[in-house]
């Protein structure tokens, strides 16, 4: 089984009412953060990634593609949209934890980490 394929089933097991959890408490920005999978392609998916933000609710639809970059935390990459025209990531070690951090600064703290 290659890695794209076990995203799939890594996404289609991600239990929605089980993906939420809050930024760290030295965030300035208190966030809630859940991801709803509608369909797994080949090499991308169609995600929702939903944020709590001080009370609003916002909602990000898109269909992120996947890659592969083994000079990450974990070797595989699933690209989201943020509302403020930063891209974000999804970092899969297939476990059980998925971390959502900015690309383009490894040293900043997590946008949201989220456990299953």
């Amino acid at each position: 089984m290659n890695e794209f394929q076990m995203i799939s089933e890594v996404l289609y097991h991600i239990p929605e009412a089980n993906v939420y959890a809050s930024t760290p408490e030295e965030a300035q920005g208190k966030r809630l953060c859940g991801i709803n999978t509608y369909k797994v392609f080949p090499d991308s998916a169609e995600l929702a990634l939903r944020m709590i933000i001080s009370g609003k609710n916002e909602s990000i639809y898109r269909v992120s593609r996947y890659q592969s970059d083994m000079n990450a935390i974990s070797p595989t990459q699933i690209f989201l949209p943020d509302p403020y025209g930063l891209m974000r990531v999804l970092l899969s070690d297939f476990k059980n934890c998925y971390v959502l951090k900015k690309v383009n600064n490894k040293n900043d703290a997590p946008f949201c980490e989220l456990f299953v």
